[in-house]
Parts: C-alpha cells; structure tokens; sequence
C-alpha cells in the first residue's frame, strides 16, 4: 500500500505541494490550523515550547508518508506545537474542504490516514510502555535512597 503522499501526487485530491528549506518553520504553536501536511520528502521536527523547563520537547520527527497537523486541524484549534523543517521538504497541505471531499469519495485516502494514526497510536504506546519502565526504575532508586536515609537517621543523620 502506498502512503498519503504518493496517493496524493496522483489524485484529482486539490493538495498544494509545498517546499520548504532546512530549518524553515512550516507552522508555529498558536497559529491558526487551515490545513494539515503529508511528507513527500524530507524531515520535519514537533516541538513545543515548555516554561517550566525554560527549553523545547521534540515530540517527534517524521519523514516520508508521514503526516502531521491532524489534530488542530480536525479540532479547529490553534495549533499545539511548532513543526520545523529539519531537512529540505516536499509536502502536501490540504485544507478542510478538501480533506473533507478526499474522506467522502477517496476509500484509499481513508484506510491510508487510519493505517497512519494506528501507526502513531502503535508508536505512542512503545514510549509509554518505555517511559513506565523507567519510572519504575526510577521509584526503585527513591525507595534505596529513602531506606538508606532512615538507615542513617538513628545515628544522627538528622541531627
């Protein structure tokens, strides 16, 4: 099965193919969502923004067949995270209207996005499975160093 971006070039689907140079920002946090990308070519950065650690959280970086923009898109709200060229890109942007027309008349266009968004559903659960393992670690570290400061606290350790 081919993926969204190849289905697209050859369909009567109105896309914009759009080019963007390394380190071009393709959409920032807050904008407005009008449309939503699928990578023809080329890799792109989610990041957002956190003030609580003064610093970016890469959320992902996606390449070909790749999409991303979806859930703003579908949502109507601004957008979550910034997207960053972090390579030269080809992508294909289509805007409500036609999103809406490619889900309607396009079985194909359908079963690709479900396929994609099973993928990313696939992929979120590796890394929460990942991230529980490592708090588990992590609980078992706090737990050493708690019974170590109670080990210690009988000979003046709190003084």
């Amino acid at each position: 099965m081919v993926g969204l971006a190849t289905y697209l070039k050859g369909q009567d689907i109105p896309a914009k193919r759009l080019s963007y140079l390394a380190g071009s920002k393709i959409f920032a946090e807050t904008d407005p969502a009008n449309g939503m990308y699928f990578i023809e070519s080329g890799q792109v950065k989610i990041m957002k923004h956190t003030p609580q650690t003064n610093g970016e959280v890469n959320l992902a970086t996606l390449g070909p067949e790749d999409f991303f923009g979806i859930l703003s898109f579908s949502s109507g709200r601004s957008r979550l995270a910034d997207a960053i060229a972090l390579t030269d890109c080809t992508l294909w942007e289509i805007d409500k209207m036609a999103f809406r027309e490619a889900v309607d008349w396009c079985q194909e266009f359908s079963l690709l996005l479900i396929n994609g968004l099973v993928r990313r559903l696939e992929t979120l659960n590796e890394r929460m499975g990942e991230m529980s393992a490592h708090l588990k670690e992590f609980t078992g570290r706090i737990e050493d160093l708690s019974s170590l400061w109670h080990s210690l606290a009988p000979m003046g350790g709190l003084g």
